[in-house]
């Protein structure tokens, strides 16, 4: 990014990341500061799809932009209501970030309905209640 760039988008609030921050290698402390200061978080697969990334973007209250998963998630987030899914190719993916940056107020909707939706199914309580309730169908 140019000097213009940086600025215009260090005034609409976006973050800047940092030459660390580029290089790759963030401490724990630095990756959750970079996500803080995030409207989006990017979740994308390598060899397994279900990693703690498309759990910990919804709970720092950003919005999740992931491929829509190929495995099956009990009561997973919903592309345009939670998250904002994209093709496995990522060919979509720039079209849906630059659409939806601009939409503060949508964006501040599916980050509270998708926040409520991770404490309502994806808490570790709720998860061994399904648990519980999958093993008393099949005793």
């Amino acid at each position: 990014m140019g000097t213009f760039e940086i600025l215009k988008a260090k005034f609409k609030g976006a973050p800047y990341a940092t030459a660390d921050e580029q290089a790759g290698e963030l401490s724990r402390q630095d990756y959750f500061q970079l996500l803080g200061r995030s409207r989006m978080g990017l979740s994308i697969r390598w060899a397994v799809f279900d990693t703690i990334r498309y759990w910990e973007i919804v709970a720092s209250k950003r919005v999740l932009v992931s491929e829509e998963p190929y495995i099956h998630i009990p009561h997973n987030f919903e592309n345009g209501k939670h998250a904002l899914f994209c093709k496995p190719d990522l060919s979509d993916l720039a079209t849906i970030v630059r659409r939806h940056a601009r939409e503060q107020s949508f964006c501040v909707t599916m980050v509270k309905a998708a926040y409520n939706h991770l404490l309502q199914y994806h808490t570790c309580a709720e998860r061994a209640k399904q648990f519980l309730t999958i093993c008393e169908e099949r005793l």
